[in-house]
């Protein structure tokens, strides 16, 4: 999992591909906390490319997990990352 997420930094016009494979396979473990990690990793990324409109469905999925009082924290993150101006590449 975390070879695709460094191919996406390192080659960012192949993002489609690896974020789907990566996002399945997360999904496939059953284990929600991983999905929701790789969610958030992939929504930042891509707020990062300037591409809030597919990042945005990737954060609520990770926000939507954050749910209770335990995890206020990170899902404050989350909110912030979600309101965030669009930045592109740098």
């Amino acid at each position: 999992m975390h070879r695709d997420l460094i191919a996406f930094h390192a080659e960012p016009g192949c993002c489609a591909h690896p974020s789907a494979s990566t996002l399945a396979i997360a999904e496939r473990t059953g284990y929600r906390a991983l999905a929701s990690d790789v969610h958030l990793a992939l929504g930042t990324f891509l707020l990062g490319q300037g591409r809030a409109a597919e990042a945005r469905p990737l954060l609520e999925f990770a926000r939507a997990f954050y749910s209770n009082a335990l995890t206020e924290r990170r899902r404050s993150r989350i909110d912030d990352l979600i309101g965030s101006p669009v930045s592109g590449p740098g």
